[in-house]
């Protein structure tokens, strides 16, 4: 069920979002304010990219699921499964939207602490049409390694470089799909101590190198 969601100017000059459908070839801003009117207020949606797509992108020759694709590689959309059903969120959507008090909260599950996922916050009811998404979060998420990369470590790494919370969440997207959580969170422990002029160079030097550290003692090493 498509939902009627607001939409703020600046999105017009998303500069990480037009990078990522550069690189990629496809439609992916026009499909991801599309994913707002699909998801639900906790940003949830199933994963039916054909079901989506007609939502979306009717008229377009596409293939939708290399779209949803290209949003989770470049972090705008995040995929996940439960009891075998694979679903998706959107973690900023709360960012973007101010909820009408009459939208239903999500029936769909949330990611468990064990999906690669962060759990988004939903957003204190409010009435469409500002589209200044200042909602206050209500829900918490699950502590996991995901959130000690999008949340810790997106902080810090927008500190370092002084890049977008988009683009920060691309390369943390990136990386972990490469390399995977533990040696991601050793990596930017050992940047956080390090203090390098460009972290990005450095952390993906460092990635590149064969990881030390257990996932325990990389969780451990990440400390903001």
């Amino acid at each position: 069920m498509a939902r009627i969601r607001t939409i703020k100017p600046e999105f017009f000059r998303h500069h990480d979002l037009w990078t990522a459908e550069r690189e990629s070839g496809l439609p992916l801003r026009v499909a991801y304010v599309g994913m707002w009117c699909v998801a639900d207020r906790a940003g949830r949606f199933k994963w039916r990219p054909a079901e989506i797509k007609i939502q979306v992108l009717p008229y377009d020759d596409i293939d939708f699921a290399a779209v949803l694709d290209a949003l989770v590689e470049h972090g705008f959309v995040q995929r996940y499964t439960v009891e075998d059903i694979e679903y998706g969120v959107v973690p900023s959507l709360a960012q973007h939207q101010v909820f009408n008090s009459r939208e239903k909260e999500s029936s769909l599950p949330a990611p468990t602490q064990r999906q690669a996922c962060v759990e988004p916050a939903s957003s204190q009811s409010g009435k469409e049409g500002n589209g200044e998404g200042n909602g206050v979060p209500s829900e918490t998420a699950a502590v996991d390694a995901a959130t000690v990369v999008f949340n810790q470590g997106r902080d810090w790494l927008q500190r370092a470089t002084g890049k977008s919370e988009d683009r920060c969440r691309g390369l943390l997207g990136k990386w972990r799909r490469d390399h995977g959580d533990a040696r991601l969170i050793e990596a930017l422990g050992a940047a956080q101590r390090a203090g390098p002029i460009d972290a990005v160079q450095w952390l993906e030097a460092a990635l590149r190198q064969k990881a030390r550290a257990s996932p325990a003692d990389a969780h451990q090493g990440f400390n903001l």
